[in-house]
């Protein structure tokens, strides 16, 4: 691997390994222990060390500071006591310790952050101040980890030319340096100790600011409102992190922005960000606060919306007539793993949309805004139906969602109902609605078929782009106390037929009390999520499949292949032992005094995304090899491609040049080869690059004022997607070939070690059908590092086979593939060649009049059978 590969492995393993570890209570915490820690020093809250002003906050306390009340949840005991976690940890960090002697401080470093957790602010840029927010990071109880994390910051700042310097900064012993990023001064980066902490900070003046607070002349977090709101630690819960977001401030920053292209306002002036953000409602918005944490044998976490004002815009859309409660929960598939119920007023809902329409519609320009009203007029025309009043003032305000996985074995199916208040009403307007939507729809793709089925009437709705061929699109059914619709009719049976205890059922009061408690009796929605088939579903997949982990990780690249990961079988503990312990999550929603709350309570955290992610792991990890080798062989073939356009493009130059093919470098004795155009502009035009072609002044340097903007533009031809990113702009990852020698671009042409391209070099097609012969002769070639810019002359375009060894060598002629570069010959052919081909071979193809034929046979890479 190259190493901007190595470095993103690693910080991929980095992250992975974080997820792993956070809940951990590993043995190897004993390697965390220095033994030269400082002394004791005095105690300093986290938050006293972060600016007053950071509108973004997180504080997680670590694993350390609650190892009590974590033993006795239901996720330590599935993933802890079972084995699960331990095992899968252990083969993580002993794997990356066999990596190297780097891999210890790193492991180091993640494990006293997993421990003993961390805090950090972001404060937005101050007026006048360039547009660049403030970062602090407090590393709890980790002041010994700058002997680490120091110097790592310095090596890699020196390899850039950055330097830091340690002084004296508002009482502070900081090392800090400057960052430069383009455009702006650039971005201070500092770190010191403060007690046992570890302080980083990063930003436009942000060392001086958070230096200040550190020694108590600056405010800092605890006389931020919502730490005094906020900060104290519940009394019902342990809380183990604490998150806000103002996300009031943030828009604040741009609401004074105008949107461009828009209508102006009733007094003329520009529509402004804030304009929309009132529209829709999001001006009410003020901080989003999260804390998570332990409530016995659950993971708890409890959000709070900032909401000031009478809900407008989006937020009106959420109005309800009362509150919710688990028995108004229709019956529900007694395997139900997902589902969601809310109260509403869908005809207040209604009429707060097409407000919000009309609203956002006087946004729109003279000609779109009448394109959009004459598209509704067009849809609506004809249209005897009131949605309001014929439809929804019928239904209740009760609504359910479900997914059903007893009638989709390959594909998914949903449910929803919604309660009814009149009957009558809904069932009337419901054909009606139905029959105005197909009439609505061209060439009857659209079609309704009203069935009885064991006296349900149901109102099937199909599409069909071909006649005999339509496909259920969705199903309707109006029941005694429900209107009932899915993707699937039996889905909709199902649920009528559970109504009335035909079928098995759960219902949402049969919660078990580890779920339920302490959550509120009454709310305005809520979300019901059963984690056991998720869980079980992985638990399972990892003995099969375990070998093929370990082969996609070889495979992967990101370790030697002689590495032992040390993962068995035998050592993963029974899916069942795993997810006997687990229980349902609830999450309930409700309007309270100055927003909106969101209590969630259940045996693991978003089990939803561990589950997805973790299956989609395992997959991978099956699948890697099969799809590392597919990924390879479609970027090979695509640079084939880019290389055959370009050998097409060179053909055609020459046929409207007598048969002459483009010089190394544009003709001009006032400037020196490498500051010359290269062959790449000559051939522009026919790479559907006219327009770019006709803008460079060919007589003037490459990268002069007035070449430079169109220099940069990058041309896809020329982009291989197998090479490494690169810092040129617009660089070319195929160079021409000009010989083999030292001095092989400025010999004379016809000479023995002359090739297709040099400085100054002429050369036809007929030169090379009288010489070598044009399918001997290699002319364009994939580049190794480094790259340089397509419209350079010198080595960034044209390049020889100069110094051993020839491919993927000092010559920068190669490819990142593992075992072969495409190479264009004069006859047009691409053609794959061994990375391993004799060098004398190689010389003898980068020449046209060298008089050596080449053996073809001689460049496979594979023998016949595995070609």
């Amino acid at each position: 691997m190259t190493g901007q590969q190595t470095r993103i492995a690693w910080a991929f393993l980095a992250v992975a390994l974080i997820g792993l570890i956070w809940s951990s209570t590993a043995p190897f915490a004993q390697q965390t222990q220095s033994s030269d820690r400082q002394e004791v020093a005095e105690p300093v809250s986290p938050e006293t060390l972060i600016p007053q002003g950071s509108v973004l906050f997180a504080q997680c306390d670590g694993s350390a500071a609650h190892q009590d009340v974590l033993k006795a949840t239901a996720a330590y005991r599935a993933f802890e006591k079972s084995g699960l976690l331990p095992t899968v940890r252990k083969a993580v960090v002993d794997v990356l310790l066999s990596a190297g002697p780097a891999a210890g401080p790193v492991l180091r470093s993640l494990r006293q952050v997993e421990q003993n957790g961390l805090s950090f602010g972001v404060s937005l840029p101050k007026p006048g101040q360039p547009p660049i927010p403030s970062l602090t990071i407090v590393l709890h109880q980790a002041a010994d980890l700058e002997r680490l994390i120091g110097p790592a910051i310095q090596g890699v700042a020196a390899q850039e030319g950055i330097e830091f310097t340690t002084q004296e900064i508002a009482g502070q012993k900081v090392t800090s340096g400057i960052i430069p990023v383009p455009g702006t001064p650039g971005v201070e980066l500092g770190w010191w100790t403060k007690g046992t902490h570890l302080v980083i900070a990063a930003g436009f003046d942000a060392v001086r600011q958070t230096a200040a607070v550190s020694s108590g002349n600056a405010e800092n977090l605890q006389s931020h409102p919502l730490w005094k709101k906020f900060g104290r630690r519940p009394e019902t819960f342990t809380r183990t992190n604490l998150m806000w977001f103002e996300v009031d401030k943030v828009f604040q920053m741009f609401s004074g922005f105008p949107i461009p292209e828009s209508a102006p306002d009733n007094n003329g002036q520009p529509r402004r960000v804030g304009d929309l953000l009132a529209v829709l409602g999001l001006d009410g918005l003020g901080a989003i606060v999260v804390q998570s944490g332990i409530d016995g044998e659950a993971v708890w976490s409890d959000r709070f919306i900032e909401y000031r004002g009478q809900p407008r815009g989006l937020f009106a859309l959420g109005q309800t007539k009362g509150k919710l409660t688990l028995s108004d929960i229709p019956k529900l598939p007694a395997n139900v793993t997902r589902f969601q119920a809310g109260t509403a007023d869908w005809s207040a809902m209604a009429d707060a949309s097409t407000r919000m329409t009309r609203d956002l519609i006087e946004f729109l320009p003279d000609e779109p805004r009448q394109q959009f009203e004459e598209f509704i007029e067009q849809a609506t025309d004809g249209i005897e139906f009131d949605v309001r009043r014929d439809f929804l003032d019928g239904l209740g305000d009760k609504s359910c969602f479900y997914l059903d996985d007893n009638q989709a074995a390959f594909s998914q199916a949903y449910t929803f109902a919604f309660s009814l208040e009149n009957r009558k009403t809904v069932q009337t307007g419901l054909r009606k609605m139905l029959r105005a939507i197909a009439a609505r729809i061209p060439n009857g793709v659209m079609r309704l078929r009203e069935t009885k089925v064991r006296g349900y009437e149901i109102i099937e709705v199909t599409i069909g782009l071909t006649p005999g061929q339509d496909s259920p699109l969705m199903a309707f059914a109006v029941g005694e106390d429900w209107l009932v619709g899915g993707n699937l009719p039996q889905a909709v049976e199902a649920f009528l037929l559970r109504q009335e205890g035909k079928l098995p059922s759960w219902s949402a009061t049969d919660f078990p009390p580890q779920t339920t408690k302490n959550l509120p009796k009454e709310f305005d929605g809520m979300v019901g999520l059963d984690v056991r088939p998720a869980y079980q579903i992985i638990a399972s997949l990892l003995p099969p499949v375990t070998g093929f982990i370990k082969l996609g990780l070889r495979e992967s690249g990101m370790f030697p292949r002689d590495v032992e990961i040390p993962l068995d079988v035998v050592d993963l503990p029974p899916a069942e032992l795993v997810v006997h312990s687990l229980f349902p999550t609830m999450t309930t929603v409700e309007k309270v005094e100055g927003g909106y709350r969101q209590l969630s309570r259940g045996a693991a955290t978003d089990p939803t995304g561990v589950a997805i992610i973790g299956g989609t792991a395992v997959g991978i990890a099956v699948l890697l090899p099969a799809i590392q080798a597919a990924r390879n062989a479609a970027r090979l073939a695509q640079s084939r491609n880019n290389l055959q356009n370009l050998s097409l493009a060179t053909m055609n130059y020459a046929s409207t040049h007598d048969e002459e093919l483009p010089r190394g470098t544009l003709p001009n004795d006032e400037l020196r080869p490498t500051q010359r155009m290269s062959w790449i502009v000559s051939i522009l035009t026919f790479l559907d690059q006219e327009a770019v072609f006709r803008s460079l002044k060919q007589k003037e340097a490459w990268d002069s004022d007035a070449n430079k903007p169109f220099s940069e533009v990058q041309i896809p031809t020329l982009i291989n997607p197998a090479a490494s990113p690169t810092d040129v702009v617009a660089p070319t990852h195929y160079v021409g070939i000009t010989g083999y020698g030292k001095d092989c671009e400025t010999l004379p042409a016809g000479h023995a070690r002359a090739g297709v391209f040099g400085y100054d070099r002429k050369v036809s097609l007929d030169d090379i059908s009288t010489g070598d012969g044009t399918s001997q002769t290699l002319m364009i070639s994939e580049a190794s590092e480094p790259f340089g810019p397509w419209s350079a002359g010198g080595s960034a375009t044209i390049r020889g086979f100069k110094k051993q060894p020839y491919v993927d060598g000092p010559d920068g002629i190669g490819s990142q593939f593992d075992l072969v570069f495409n190479a264009a010959f004069a006859d047009g052919s691409v053609q794959a060649l061994s990375k391993s081909i004799d060098p004398t071979v190689l010389e003898a193809m980068s020449t046209y009049q060298g008089n050596d034929p080449v053996d073809m046979n001689e460049i496979r890479l594979l023998p016949p059978e595995k070609r």
